[in-house]
């Protein structure tokens, strides 16, 4: 699934910039990471933090919780995705 999110604000900018960085770097040290469906990735884990974020300042802690359960999924599935490249990139040593 494609994930699009824009940022509007400057702050929101540099955070997607860094989130590129990242996605550019990891891919870098490993050719087996699918590097646009990781970038999806972390784009989702921005907004949803930044959702997080905003319902718990407006107390709107049920919507948090859940946020933050989607946040966790969602960064398990990074962690997934990273490691088995890493399994792909050095199979010898798995």
């Amino acid at each position: 699934m494609q994930y699009h999110w824009r940022p509007y604000f400057p702050a929101e900018k540099k955070w997607v910039a860094n989130g590129d960085q990242i996605v550019e770097f990891l891919s870098r040290l490993n050719p087996y990471y699918p590097k646009e469906e990781f970038r999806q990735m972390f784009y989702q884990h921005l907004a949803l933090t930044k959702g997080e974020a905003v319902a718990l300042l407006q107390k709107d802690y049920k919507q948090s919780v859940q946020l933050y359960d989607s946040i966790e999924r969602g960064a398990l599935a990074m962690a997934d995705m990273l490691t088995n490249s890493i399994i792909r990139q050095f199979p010898q040593c798995f």
